[in-house]
């Protein structure tokens, strides 16, 4: 090993891994003590806002003392017993690969299979040894399912990811050496790739190692998970084309579609897989039995006469992964399917209550023709998020009241709900709800070339795919919230009789054990997160940057001696240094949380499948007279087609229940009585 990769080693290692038997500490001098200081003091900002006494108690949750921390954080070596771990390993290919020449035919196949991507001329080495790695491992006819272009497909992917890694921190180079704007055609920029693969590179990761350990990272989890996509594609063939496609013809792959949702477990995401006779299916990497089980109980619902049939999406489920269905979005035959779409709605909304589902938001729903039809089940049967236990009645109250709005339709994800953004915008999203988002893109204008620059574009998108159509024109829920719930009214209905037959009583048959995902902090925080890790002006120190992981600890009860969510922190910043968003699941008959590594905690919650079996066996008509007014009541500000907010006056159509689903006051008085018999015992 060189001495730039034996520097690299330990300069763009996090604070995780100097603290392990990795690394050992070694004699330092006084300008070694000033990096340790500099690093405990970004450490601090990060995790603690700069409080150095609480960032002290975040070192003991740990068994940590400033004394144990500061030499770990000064000079240190590498364990010569402990192996390299991959990122090491690979970054010395991947440097070499990097200063070699460009294969032009490399770079005309993947514009066959997807779009220019900046600085393409110093990542496709890196492809094309990347490929010649994959391609390596694999069986020799497993090749043989897709054509080139489809194949191809799965390089762009990686050249994709690795420029969008990579491309700010090259373009800042390129910008110092050229006077940006002036454009000579490609002169500069190819002047530019040469002196970048003769010197430029090395200078440039010996100043920021960290960027070079993401490339490394990138392209290993690349290898390893698209191995294992086209291993499971061949083995798994014969019954995709028999359950999902329902054809025996060998269509071939033309394209594979990655990057689909965000990266989990080591690089790990959606697919859309794309055949020669137009037809697709998704390639789901996690475990999908849910969605299989799930599909099973819609089915058999549907054949016992509900007044609203369903569409389930059909699931072939493997050893941790899956295939399924693709659900395209299509119009509706007239514009009589919007109604029908809406009570559909209102049935969906039913069950996934039963069920105690939640973020059934607008990306989780398809509208095809007159059905919403749901497109990932990972979080249905959740457990009970933990509560405020103390016995300040002001804070009981309230707790009280989370609890209530917890056990209500609202947490379905389907009805409106609001948020606010990073710069303080309140916005709405829901399953059913029509949407306008104002995103940021950034692309490269004049890409490849000497006036290459990077471009900043507003995109307004109007409409998601949750929303049917008709003619062009997407429905408005303002529209037709009377049809919501009498969706929901009606499936309530038919679900409180079939609890009473065989079926009814085994209705959550086979759902002990199966993972459900657990989602600990909103995904949005991480991606803010993830952004902050990919800015390459943070990139100069390992250690200094790993300390942008620790933010996660800001989050945690300090209130408490201790924090049951404590040991779920080193697996968050184990994958956020992956520059994946971490993933967790629990069991939906346990309170365990567990990532791919396996358990990690227990919270004490009530576990999801026995909310769910409660919650069905209490589901009468007074409970379903309460969550209609939920609906009501979350769904009063939403626009309707002539522009106003709300239902407007007139009768509320219903059908008949055991008993009156109205808002009878009697109802609320008799909830208002509880809190205050709460409240008067504490």
């Amino acid at each position: 090993m060189g001495d730039f990769i034996e520097r690299f080693a330990i300069r763009a290692a996090t604070l995780d891994e100097l603290f392990s038997d990795a690394f050992e500490v070694s004699p330092g001098q006084k300008a070694d003590a000033d990096v340790a200081a500099r690093r405990l003091a970004a450490w601090c900002r990060s995790c603690a806002s700069g409080d150095w006494t609480l960032f002290s108690r975040r070192l003991a949750r740990d068994g940590l003392t400033f004394d144990q921390v500061l030499p770990r954080l000064s000079t240190v070596r590498r364990n010569p017993d402990v192996p390299l771990p991959s990122w090491v390993s690979d970054a010395q290919w991947i440097e070499v690969a990097l200063r070699s020449p460009v294969n032009e035919g490399i770079i005309e196949l993947f514009h066959t299979a997807g779009e220019p991507q900046a600085f393409e001329h110093l990542l496709a080495p890196v492809v094309e040894s990347a490929q010649k790695l994959l391609w390596s491992g694999l069986p020799p006819d497993a090749a043989r399912n897709l054509t080139e272009t489809g194949a191809a497909s799965l390089g762009c992917s990686l050249i994709q990811r690795l420029s969008d890694l990579s491309a700010p921190a090259f373009y800042s180079c390129f910008a110092s050496s050229i006077a940006v704007g002036v454009d000579s055609g490609s002169t500069r920029y190819n002047q530019f790739v040469a002196e970048m693969r003769d010197s430029g590179l090395r200078r440039l990761f010996e100043t920021k190692p960290v960027l070079l350990r993401l490339i490394a990272s990138v392209t290993r989890q690349w290898i390893e998970t698209t191995r294992e996509f086209i291993t499971r594609l061949h083995a798994d063939l014969p019954r995709i084309r028999e359950q999902l496609l329902c054809t025996p013809a060998e269509s071939l792959v033309t394209h594979v579609a990655g990057g689909l949702g965000d990266l989990h477990n080591f690089g790990r995401s959606v697919q859309l897989v794309h055949f020669a006779d137009g037809s697709r299916i998704l390639y789901k990497p996690k475990d999908l039995r849910l969605d299989a089980l799930w599909a099973s109980v819609v089915e058999r619902l549907n054949a016992n006469a509900p007044p609203i049939d369903l569409r389930a999406a059909r699931v072939l489920a493997g050893e941790g992964y899956g295939w399924t269905e693709f659900i395209d979005c299509t119009e509706c035959s007239d514009r009589r399917g919007f109604e029908s779409f809406f009570r559909r709605g209102g049935a969906w909304l039913c069950l996934f209550h039963i069920f105690v589902g939640c973020d059934m938001h607008e990306e989780n729903m398809i509208a095809a023709g007159d059905h919403p039809v749901p497109i990932d089940l990972e979080m249905i049967l959740q457990a009970a998020e933990m509560g405020d236990e103390t016995a300040i009645a002001e804070t009981y109250a309230s707790e009280l009241a989370r609890r209530r709005i917890a056990d209500s339709v609202i947490m379905t994800g389907l009805l409106p709900s609001y948020a606010r953004s990073p710069e303080n915008m309140v916005f709405e999203h829901g399953g059913l709800l029509n949407l306008r988002t104002r995103t940021a893109e950034r692309s490269w204008g004049n890409i490849n070339t000497d006036s290459m620059e990077p471009v900043q574009n507003k995109k307004m998108e109007i409409g998601f795919k949750n929303i049917p159509l008709f003619d062009g024109e997407q429905a408005q829920l303002g529209d037709f919230i009377d049809a919501l719930v009498a969706g929901y009214e009606a499936y309530a209905v038919f679900l409180s009789r079939y609890k009473e037959t065989i079926g009814g009583r085994a209705l959550f048959d086979g759902f002990a054990g199966l993972p459900a995902r657990k989602v600990l902090r909103p995904t949005h925080f991480y991606s803010l997160l993830l952004e902050r890790l990919k800015d390459h002006r943070n990139m100069a120190d390992g250690a200094e940057w790993s300390a942008h992981l620790d933010f996660v600890a800001r989050l945690m009860d300090w209130e408490k001696p201790a924090d049951p969510l404590w040991p779920i922190l080193k697996a968050e910043r184990a994958a956020l240094a992956e520059l994946n968003v971490p993933h967790f699941v629990s069991p939906t008959d346990s309170d365990a949380i567990a990532d791919a590594s396996g358990i990690l905690t227990r919270t004490g919650a009530q576990p999801g499948l026995d909310r769910a079996q409660t919650r069905f066996a209490k589901f009468d008509s007074e409970e379903v007279a309460w969550q209609c007014e939920v609906v009501r009541m979350s769904t009063s500000t939403v626009s309707r087609s002539d522009g106003n907010r709300g239902r407007p006056a007139g009768p509320v159509p219903s059908p008949a229940l055991t008993a009156p689903c109205v808002a009878d006051p009697a109802i609320f008085a008799g909830r208002a009585a509880e809190i205050s018999r709460d409240l008067s015992g504490l």
